[in-house]
């Protein structure tokens, strides 16, 4: 059976999650745990996740690129094809968004918070806290921040399915794209959601109640 993007989806996911457990293991002490170590962990693997995103990004504009070659042989030769011009542009949106995908993000948070600053959550200086509760919590933030900065670029990706043509075959592709890029929106800004909840209800926010580093 050929494998599918949807199955390639769920192997990295899981490639992800082991990584992730691997260092988090790798850093964890037999009468402790090394909060340092972990939140350096945290760190390393956002940066090698928007590696990846960067690296996508430009394989995306070489299939661009290449596709539209195609295109406009094929068209100059009075041949009917499977491309068409809308799979190549498809392609560069997502190639653009994925490379500046800092600025993806900048933008993403302009129009859900009306903020363009990313309240990251800092994981390095974790040994600087005052209690282990905020120790943990700190580094729990990082965890959920690190999630949604995976969501958005797996979002990203999956919507090569609407550029390859194949979202007839696949439904909610679109869908469940918006809802990855979105809801890893939310995670990765959870301070700035969740300080938006808690004026909305009128409620103490958790993440000033509990405290961070």
């Amino acid at each position: 059976m050929k494998p599918t993007l949807n199955s390639a989806t769920m192997m990295s996911q899981r490639v992800i999650l082991l990584v992730v457990a691997m260092l988090f293991c790798q850093n964890s002490y037999a009468q402790g745990l090394n909060y340092v170590g972990i939140g350096g962990a945290i760190v390393d693997i956002r940066i090698m996740v928007s590696a990846i995103a960067y690296l996508m990004g430009g394989i995306f504009f070489v299939i661009a690129a290449v596709r539209l070659k195609h295109w406009a042989e094929a068209g100059n030769q009075g041949v009917v094809t499977h491309f068409t011009i809308g799979g190549p542009i498809m392609h560069v949106i997502l190639g653009t968004a994925l490379i500046y995908f800092a600025s993806t993000v900048t933008s993403i948070n302009a129009s859900l918070f009306n903020d363009s600053v990313l309240s990251a959550v800092d994981v390095e200086n974790v040994d600087s806290c005052d209690s282990d509760y905020e120790r943990l919590f700190t580094l729990a933030l990082g965890v959920i921040q690190l999630a949604g900065l995976i969501y958005m670029v797996l979002g990203f990706t999956h919507l090569k399915q609407l550029a390859d043509g194949n979202a007839l075959n696949s439904t909610g592709v679109f869908s469940r794209s918006i809802v990855r890029i979105f809801g890893g929106s939310l995670l990765l800004n959870i301070t700035a959601f969740s300080s938006a909840i808690a004026i909305t209800f009128g409620i103490d926010d958790i993440i000033d109640v509990v405290g961070t580093c």
